[in-house]
């Protein structure tokens, strides 16, 4: 064979492999191949598969469905056939290279097989080349492989076996005597022994060139440092295929790792070494490298726990990085130790584990149950190992019963340690047994004994064998056809809960017969950027995703995501694509769709969503991309949604569709309103089509009990988009939430009604049918203004109502009428007071300048506020009148004397009497109020307008979040907050090192001093009024010790490293009788709340029970 013409070979791995980084072995000979000479691609079929499928079929990527791989039975490969059309299809388009190599593990074998034979079939010239370890036994590889398929086999280390093979082919050189290579020539093996490759430093490192590293879901790398191991364990086959122990120097080590600093811009790594601890030596050279060049690394490695790990290179490794340490336990007996041929003795084991944790080092542990010979006693040992050295083990890494794999001396010797196989072949590996009674049930059972010990002992356990094919194959079969449509959501959103809008829409399209694929683009960008932009997603910070200038800069930050996401949607299949769009989406969904449109000009594109609900609001993307859009959808969507699927499933036009806006010709056709649901029809979401694990509150989610709203207010788009007031059935309400309760595990809920209060009949129908079935939930809600009978809140707070959120709005009834409010300032107040009387957490919503607002109707709204400090737990926002296209202010708004400038009209907008200066200061006096009075509260709109200040891609760190409440001023970087009327300076009392405060608090101190009679009083509270203000909330520090290391923690999390706290501040306290005097000061100031907290754990403090106990008096 002369194939000197041709382009060389491709490098290929098939499902299933990790998507959390790329394949170190294939790059590894990737590198070596090209050093050499050897023209080369590379395909990682693994990632690409999985960017492809369907988010039920991800779940197989999963440890605990690998078995599924393994055994490719019928129905799983059905899954998979669009798949492997599409494998073959790729590695076929590269016609004018003829050498395929394929790296093979157990669990990616078969589809790989299928995959090779389908290739066979289409093109027998191509040669097919196999390696790693899945093919590395003789028995495997001659069962399990058709030879017909495969032109050589790769045995050992391929960097220079594979080398050689290649080469000599691409010169027509004779193939045989290669080191490593195994072929079958008449059915005879043709095979010459591997050869090791020392040392390691002559071996390239991978460079990664040939892999886009954003493709994975972590932003880490593999590392290897030696090759083999040191230690022979029965059980394990990789020291056999890896040969004996062999290291990289440190300082060749050190230069892959700058390497990737630098060029890749990593610093998270995963030693895959079979142990990281073979040789100290050099280990302990790679430390003091690391250290030297102060690079922030955190890394991860398997290690024995050998006596050579003392605490001096403990202490190293955790200063160059090393977070955590999986130890291979196996088993808490020596017995079983030396069965298994571990070098290692339980004692050296609990005192490496002590050490590692003294080190600040995390320790994670490997079991494997039933090994041969293991008995009872044997078993309660490692129970009792693992209780006793609780505290120095941080978790399970796997617990396994014990398989015996190919190639290892459980298989070879299999009668030296009395295995006997089962008949059906298949079963071999997992089900051999003993005449002792060491059986597949009997290792089963030991080792759910053992897996309930962990779960007693909080130990979290990451996988096990235990568990295989976990995914229920039949219910994801019945999901895999190509989706009609796309449900896609943009960010800025939410990030604690799946959107409920999608959830709905899905959930009944799905009722329809309409196969549905829902894509959180929001959730899935947040989680990918959140450690350095999740100031994007705050309220107060969502016009930088609208500011034309700033959002261009945006999209070359996240380009690389959108064209993932953009990839995602085109190779998804679907005909339809649905975006659900609400300010400031608009400009993102603009682009997405633009993309889109360019690679599958066919795909329909439908927008809904209350940025489309009115002519004003669709004329952005009329005036942006006309051609692009097939539908808008305006109103409820469900069945306006569902109607226009089914209209381009049959090709048939969508301008006569009720609730469709369709824009041709530049003009948009006559729109049909649309009747809304009703009652039962609305739809009640089951959530399978999220991932609820990858939001911020896993432990709730959202709920909407009614639609639409009994008051049209005159500044509110709700009525456009819900219509009419309909409360669901309350029976319907009980069952879905029974559904959460016990499908979801979910106990807690949002109700995200425009009102809860809308239909007080059926709400107390509600409560009382969740309190007879004792569902023992938790939520809260939203409502207006209107009077409320005691007896009723009562039973909401008895249901489980925590937080009732109440839209006040204003104080004044002028105002109220001019929103067109259904209520009073009276009746808004009686039901704070009567919502607070109940216990539940009274809420309310401030809105400020509403148009014929004078200042004597806003100072309403200030007495308002006062009257009812003490019945508001917190002023959930205080916002400026902003203008809505579709509302009645906005579409009459020379009704209210409104005037509109030409930009920014929105926030702009003003009357004789009001501007927008005089708006922002009403604000700001409000806010001075509630903080002078101790109420918190979340957000205010008064920062409308700073992304336009700001336009340039490095002011994004800029971005902060208002603090209002605790005193951050209007403008970032100041802590004072200047108030309208005296001009002086109000001090924030939550920055302790202010010396002016303490000076202050001293000085009153010293004056109370004076006035200790009883008559006295109003003479100290005049003296402190006019020193300080009263501080209603104060957080007392009381230690900085604690007895835990969370992740999160500012003072104790192992990620800090060189920067985490010394022992001596760790061990700071507050002496007793200083706490006594200040909770005393505290008293007599007026505090009203004391928070006892800290760089500590509060339970710690010697004398806790006696400071609660003071407070409390």
């Amino acid at each position: 064979m002369n194939l000197t013409n041709e382009k060389d070979i491709i490098l290929i791995t098939c499902p299933v492999w990790g998507v959390q980084m790329p394949p170190l072995g294939l790059a590894y000979l990737a590198t070596n191949l090209k050093k050499k000479g050897i023209n080369l691609k590379v395909l990682d079929l693994n990632i690409d598969v999985y960017k492809r499928v369907d988010d039920k079929l991800k779940e197989l990527w999963k440890f605990e469905n690998n078995k599924y791989w393994s055994d490719l039975d019928k129905d799983f490969k059905g899954l998979f056939e669009e798949e492997f059309k599409y494998c073959v299809k790729r590695i076929l388009s590269f016609s004018n290279i003829k050498i395929y190599a394929f790296s093979i593990q157990a669990t990616n074998r078969l589809f790989s097989i299928e995959v090779i034979s389908r290739i066979k079939k289409a093109r027998p010239d191509k040669i097919i080349i196999v390696g790693r370890v899945g093919c590395f036994d003789d028995r495997e590889r001659e069962q399990i492989f058709p030879l017909e398929l495969v032109d050589f086999f790769i045995v050992g280390e391929g960097e220079v076996s594979l080398f050689e093979l290649v080469d000599r082919l691409k010169k027509g050189f004779s193939i045989e005597n290669i080191s490593g290579v195994v072929y079958y020539k008449n059915k005879e093996k043709m095979f010459t022994l591997p050869q090791l490759i020392e040392p390691l430093d002559k071996l390239y490192f991978p460079t990664y060139e040939e892999f886009d590293l954003g493709d994975y879901t972590e932003k880490s790398l593999a590392l290897i440092m030696s090759r083999g191991c040191i230690s022979k364990c029965a059980f394990c086959n990789d020291w056999k295929m890896m040969g004996k122990y062999r290291t990289r120097t440190a300082e060749h080590m050190f230069k892959e790792i700058k390497y990737h600093v630098k060029k890749n811009k990593i610093t998270n790594f995963y030693f895959n070494d079979l142990l990281i601890n073979g040789n100290i030596k050099e280990l302990e050279k790679l430390c003091d490298l690391i250290i030297k060049s102060k690079y922030n690394l955190t890394w991860i490695a398997l290690a024995m726990p050998l006596d050579n790990m003392n605490y001096n290179i403990l202490i190293k490794m955790k200063k160059a990085g090393c977070i955590t340490l999986n130890y291979g336990i196996e088993s808490g007996s020596d017995n079983i130790l030396r069965k298994i041929g571990k070098p290692i003795s339980i004692s050296s084991v609990e005192k490496v584990l002590e050490l590692t944790r003294k080190a600040g080092i995390n320790t994670q542990l490997n079991f494997i149950v039933g090994f041969p010979g293991e008995k009872d006693e044997d078993v309660e040992k490692t129970i009792m190992f693992i209780k006793k050295n609780r505290k120095n083990i941080c978790g399970i890494t796997n617990i396994n019963v014990c398989n015996v794999v190919a190639g290892s001396e459980l298989l070879v010797n299999n009668k030296k340690y009395g295995i006997l196989f089962p008949d059906d072949t298949t079963l071999r590996d997992s089900h051999w047994y003993t005449l002792e009674g060491n059986t597949f049930e009997e290792r089963e059972s030991r080792a759910k004994q053992m897996i309930r010990v962990f779960n007693n002992l909080d130990l979290p356990i990451f996988t096990t064998n235990l568990k295989e094919k976990v995914a229920d194959i039949s219910k994801i079969n019945s999901k895999i056809k190509i989706a009609d449509i796309i449900l896609v959501n943009l960010p800025p959103w939410g990030v604690n809960n799946p959107p409920l809008s999608l959830a709905c829409l899905s959930e009944y399209l799905k009722s329809k017969g309409i196969n549905v694929k829902i894509f959180d683009f929001n959730i899935q960008l947040y989680s990918k950027v959140k450690n350095e932009y999740s100031n994007l997603w705050h309220v107060e910070n969502k016009n930088y995703w609208s500011n034309d200038n700033f959002f261009n800069n945006l999209l070359s930050l996240f380009s690389q995501e959108i064209n993932a996401a953009v990839e995602k949607i085109v190779s998804s299949k679907a005909n339809i694509l649905a975006f659900s769009v609400v300010d400031p989406k608009e400009r993102l969904a603009i682009e997405i769709i633009k993309k889109v449109k360019e690679k599958r000009p066919n795909i329909k594109i439908i927008v809904g969503g209350p940025a489309c609900a009115t002519p004003t609001s669709r004329k952005f993307f009329e005036e942006r991309v006309p051609e692009l859009i097939d539908a808008y959808i305006v109103g409820e969507g469900e069945e306006t949604l569902s109607e226009v699927v089914d209209k381009i499933n049959k090709n048939m036009p969508l301008e006569k569709v009720p609730g469709v806006v369709a824009f041709k010709n530049n003009k948009e056709n006559n729109f049909i309103p649309r009747e809304p649901l009703k009652p039962e029809e609305i739809p009640s979401p089951t959530y399978n089509d999220f991932d609820l694990s990858q939001y911020g509150d896993v432990n709730s989610i959202l709920m909407e009990w009614s639609r639409g709203c009994i008051a049209n207010c005159s500044f509110c788009i709700g009525k456009l988009m819900l219509g009419k007031y309909r409360f669901k059935e309350p029976k319907r309400i009980v069952e879905e939430i029974k559904y959460y309760v016990r499908e979801k595990e979910i106990k807690r809920f949002t109700v995200v009604d425009n009102l809860i209060n809308g239909d007080l009949k059926k709400l107390e129908e509600t409560c009382d049918l969740i309190i007879k079935n004792k569902l023992g939930i938790r939520w809260s809600c939203e409502g207006i203004g209107i009077e409320m009978s005691l007896s009723l809140l009562k039973k909401m707070k008895e249901a489980g109502c925590k937080e009732f959120q109440i839209g006040v709005e204003s104080g004044s009834d002028v105002v109220l009428r001019r929103m067109r409010k259904p209520y009073t300032a009276k009746s808004a107040e009686l039901l704070v007071r009567r919502a607070k009387k109940t216990g539940l957490k009274t809420e309310i919503f401030i809105m400020i300048g509403f148009p014929g607002e004078t200042e004597s109707e806003f100072n309403k709204t200030l007495e308002f506020i006062k009257r009812n400090r003490s019945y508001i737990n917190l002023v959930k926002s205080i916002n400026i009148l902003h203008l809505i296209a579709g509302t009645d202010i906005m579409d009459n708004y020379k009704k209210y004397d409104i005037i509109l400038p030409r930009k920014d009209y929105h926030y702009r907008w003003y009357t004789k009497d009001s501007n927008m200066e005089i708006r922002n200061n009403r604000v700001k006096k409000v806010i001075d109020l509630i903080n002078n009075l101790g109420i918190p509260f979340l957000e205010t709109n008064i920062m409308e307008g700073k992304d336009k200040k700001s336009n340039n891609l490095r002011d994004i760190d800029n971005i902060i979040t208002l603090k209002l409440a605790k005193g951050v001023n209007y403008d970032k970087g100041k802590t004072l907050i200047e108030t309208e009327k005296t001009k002086r300076k109000r001090i924030n009392v939550l920055y302790k090192n202010d010396k002016s405060i303490v000076h202050i608090v001293k000085g009153f101190l010293n004056i109370r001093n004076l006035f200790r009679k009883g008559d006295e009083i109003n003479k100290i509270e005049q003296i402190r009024k006019k020193l300080i203000p009263t501080p209603k909330y104060v957080t007392i520090d009381l230690t900085n010790s604690c007895n835990l290391n969370c992740v999160g923690c500012w003072t104790h999390s192992l990620l800090l490293k060189d920067k985490e706290a010394n022992n001596e501040w760790k061990s700071q306290i507050i002496p007793f009788d200083t706490l006594k005097k200040l909770i005393d000061d505290l008293y007599d100031l007026g505090t009203e709340r004391i928070r006892l907290t800290g760089g500590g754990e509060p339970f710690l403090y010697p004398k806790i029970m006696d400071i609660i106990g003071l407070i409390k008096e």
